[in-house]
């Protein structure tokens, strides 16, 4: 990729000023000093050698780059599609974006934020619509489906980006509160929320011998983002929860409660109720936020989720892998000078893939079948 093209791509991101703005002085003492105070004030029951873990280190200020979205620029994608070699040369795409990330793993919140993913991760499974991995939600979806419903996902844009901070500590707040069990007795509800406070309000980071500091959202990078977001998703889908009962009937919310799930900030559900209330039911998603939107897509024969491939076929359900059309399905050459136990594991886990995702015998056979696997 062309320099001054990624660099102005990741300035069109930096210099979005809702989100970042630049740092003419900037001191990490000052940071340290902050969480000094709250471990000061909150954290009595930390042991000598949790304080020095989460204190003493050597502190290096987070870099930022762009990761580009080569999978969602329909330039690239048009490139795949007619190019008959393993490389494709698209010169600055247009349509291009980057993801922000926020690479700290020594900056001055990486290890109280590690604990904070420590502290708030049992709360995770209390949200009902979380789902853990690929393996999890080929678990959840149902076997046996209305042969007139459809599938469908949602998805919310730039979700870590776009989490107002006040709407994040009510989340983890509300959650704490209604678990209270599940926090350990050692950290009081306070230490956590002023400490995740400082993590959200103190992302700092260097680009192009700038620094700047993200403003809103929380870093795509640091330890407790997937945990925050999770939770924050599940504290609105309470909301969606009670929204859903007032403007539908009983039997309605039940059948969200049921259907709905989610992994990240990427959603799915069995539709078998009306494209009427379907629309309403994205319009009450899109109103549940002013700064989180939710795309949809549907289909009444197949649609990708995570790297699954879900088929419907009459009444049931059936899987398979999805690939992206930029996936160049390029492994490690067997005859590389790696261990042998790393060349044999490549192809058995990739084989294995296969076998959990693909549901039909006859499939998963062809599937497996070197002359055919990448087909």
């Amino acid at each position: 990729m062309d320099r001054e093209y990624y660099k102005s791509m990741c300035l069109s991101v930096l210099e979005n000023s809702s989100y970042y703005e630049k740092q003419f002085t900037y001191e990490s003492k000052k940071v340290m000093e902050k969480l000094e105070t709250i471990i000061d004030e909150y954290g009595q029951k930390l042991t000598a050698k949790e304080t020095a873990y989460l204190l003493s280190f050597n502190i290096k200020t987070s870099n930022f780059y762009g990761l580009p979205k080569i999978h969602k620029s329909q330039t690239i994608k048009n490139e795949c599609k007619i190019s008959r070699s393993t490389y494709i040369s698209v010169a600055s795409p247009a349509d291009l974006t980057v993801r922000p990330i926020v690479a700290g793993p020594t900056c001055e919140t990486h290890r109280i934020s590690n604990l904070l993913d420590i502290l708030l991760k049992p709360y995770v499974t209390k949200v009902q619509s979380y789902i853990r991995d690929t393996v999890d939600f080929l678990n959840t979806i149902p076997e046996k489906v209305n042969p007139e419903s459809i599938l469908v996902s949602f998805d919310v844009t730039n979700l870590f980006s776009n989490i107002p901070h006040d709407l994040g500590l009510i989340a983890i707040e509300h959650w704490i509160d209604r678990f209270p069990s599940l926090l350990n007795d050692r950290f009081p509800k306070n230490f956590v929320l002023e400490s995740l406070q400082l993590i959200l309000e103190n992302n700092f980071m260097h680009f192009n011998d700038i620094v700047y500091r993200q403003k809103l959202g929380t870093a795509m990078g640091t330890k407790v983002a997937p945990t925050y977001a999770t939770l924050v998703l599940g504290f609105l889908e309470e909301k969606l929860y009670l929204t859903v009962k007032e403007k539908f009937e009983q039997d309605f919310e039940n059948f969200i409660r049921k259907s709905w799930i989610r992994y990240l900030d990427d959603c799915f559900v069995m539709w078998d109720k009306s494209d009427d209330q379907l629309m309403k039911f994205f319009n009450i998603l899109n109103t549940l936020s002013p700064t989180l939107k939710f795309t949809m897509d549907s289909d009444s024969n197949k649609l990708s989720f995570l790297d699954v491939m879900v088929i419907k076929k009459e009444n049931r359900l059936i899987t398979d892998v999805f690939y992206t059309i930029t996936d160049t399905k390029q492994y490690l050459i067997f005859d590389s000078c790696h261990p042998r136990h790393t060349r044999n594991n490549i192809p058995y886990n990739l084989a294995r893939r296969l076998c959990t995702i693909i549901s039909d015998a006859a499939h998963r056979t062809t599937r497996t079948t070197p002359s055919k696997a990448l087909s």
